[in-house]
């Protein structure tokens, strides 16, 4: 497993993330962390650090936000799996085993993510944050779950339509095979918002299949966004701009005009 880590100002994340992929039952895992010029020390911090002392750091001169960042670092993993890893994240000790487990049942399995639950104020909580993500009639896709009290409603393995780029268990053969264009597996176009949707929709028009695996436990302090999705009045203006523009965009990308017109009364 190659684990993509893309930081932007992140130092005071990284230890709790850094600490918990070391404790992961499952080994090796190679690290690759791409930075977005960040300001506050995260790139001196990740030199020093002894936690992962072979981990591989990309330093990009520039902030290329989501999509970009994450393929520069997908293009640097050597591994058989790539698991797409927020800087905010907290694994469970055997969330990468699981999901490895998941995605080697069947070679048609091509993305796999867990139960992904909220950390508020540092600790972690019952409250969903992400069981994978649905797809709506009007063509939205949202996590399924989100601020709900996790009482095992969603505890049944299953095929689902995606999974948030927050934390993401993917195939690299399946994921080269859907390349939007040479070294990009994320579209670039979408800069960043919907670009995990776009990818979870590729692989399953490719016949691939994405599953929910909630036996593995992933915990997301949702930093990059101060709010959860649900809050949408809370939004900085350009992440809402950003969001429904790459919302349209994969309208249009993805749906014939007959199935627009069918969605259309939603």
């Amino acid at each position: 497993v190659s684990l993509v880590i893309l930081t932007y100002n992140s130092e005071r994340h990284l230890p709790a993330l850094l600490q918990s992929i070391r404790a992961q039952t499952y080994q090796p895992i190679e690290v690759i962390v791409v930075d977005n010029a960040s300001q506050d020390g995260t790139v001196a911090w990740l030199e020093q650090q002894t936690i992962l002392p072979h981990m591989q750091i990309i330093r990009n001169p520039r902030n290329d936000w989501f999509a970009r960042g994450n393929n520069l670092g997908i293009q640097a993993a050597q591994g058989e799996y790539i698991y797409i890893c927020n800087d905010d994240i907290v694994l469970t000790a055997t969330a990468i085993e699981r999901l490895v487990r998941r995605l080697e049942q069947s070679p048609h399995n091509a993305l796999v993510g867990g139960k992904m639950l909220k950390l508020i104020e540092g600790k972690p909580s019952h409250v969903i944050d992400s069981a994978g993500l649905v797809m709506h009639r009007s063509g939205r896709a949202v996590n399924r779950g989100e601020q709900e009290a996790d009482t095992g409603q969603y505890d049944l393995a299953q095929p689902i339509f995606g999974i948030t780029g927050a934390g993401m268990l993917l195939r690299r053969s399946a994921l080269d095979a859907v390349q939007h264009q040479p070294d990009e597996w994320f579209d670039n176009d979408f800069v960043a918002y919907k670009e995990d949707i776009d990818l979870s929709w590729r692989l399953g028009n490719a016949g691939y299949a994405v599953w929910y695996e909630p036996s593995a436990i992933i915990y997301h302090a949702r930093t990059m966004q101060q709010t959860s999705l649900a809050s949408r009045p809370d939004k900085s203006s350009l992440i809402r701009a950003m969001s429904y523009r790459n919302h349209l965009w994969l309208l249009c990308k993805k749906l014939t005009a007959l199935e627009l017109v069918k969605r259309l009364p939603w």
